[in-house]
């Protein structure tokens, strides 16, 4: 009669203890079980997830869950809360890293478009910057960021300088941006131009 070797459930992933120090193994297995017991009770893994990426049986998690407080996903409200959290703070970080980056470029295409020595080069880096400003503001507008410099409330001191940089640059090339006409105030186009006598039509009375 030969014996089958029997696999041995394990996951390449899980910390091995190299040392033969019964203290290390053992505190080993309670930093292992305590990671597991955070995992099961986020509810964010299934069973089966868990067993896979500590390396367990399903029987193990079980003896675990019937012999401690352990409850399947009764702080999944509070793990999704966390997440959230933390996925707001990286995404505020991404967008002050890329407002800097906005910034720096809006200057050095600002400082190459006042620095062109000849006409040809000029052209060429209106060209540029008219490809980057288009690029710079779908970055913006990707990330719910101002990519035009009208009036917007609770702004930063970045908001401001890109914005100023955006307009700049804009009028440097040429192109300057009219600003938005707020509801009750005159355009330029009516003050700048006033109504001539000639432009008056007598009343019929």
């Amino acid at each position: 009669m030969t014996r089958k070797t029997v696999k041995k459930r394990g996951n390449s992933n899980t910390t091995k203890v190299t040392t033969g120090s019964k203290f290390e193994a053992k505190h080993h297995r309670e930093v292992r079980k305590a990671a597991m017991k955070v995992d099961f009770q986020s509810g964010l893994l299934t069973r089966g997830q868990i067993c896979d990426k500590y390396g367990v049986w399903r029987s193990t998690l079980s003896k675990y869950e019937n012999s401690g407080d352990w409850a399947y996903a009764s702080k999944r409200e509070a793990a999704l809360a966390s997440m959230h959290t933390k996925m707001i703070q990286k995404y505020s970080e991404g967008r002050a890293t890329y407002s800097d980056q906005h910034l720096e470029e809006l200057n050095t295409l600002k400082d190459s478009v006042l620095n062109a020595k000849s006409k040809e080069d000029l052209e060429l880096w209106v060209l540029k910057a008219e490809a980057v400003m288009k690029i710079i503001r779908s970055e913006r507008i990707a990330l719910a960021m101002p990519n035009e410099y009208k009036y917007i409330e609770q702004k930063n001191e970045n908001v401001y300088r890109v914005e100023d940089a955006l307009k700049e640059l804009d009028v440097q090339m040429g192109q300057p941006k009219k600003e938005p006409i707020i509801d009750g105030e005159f355009s330029h186009s009516v003050t700048d131009n006033p109504l001539s006598p000639a432009d008056v039509v007598p009343d019929s009375n």
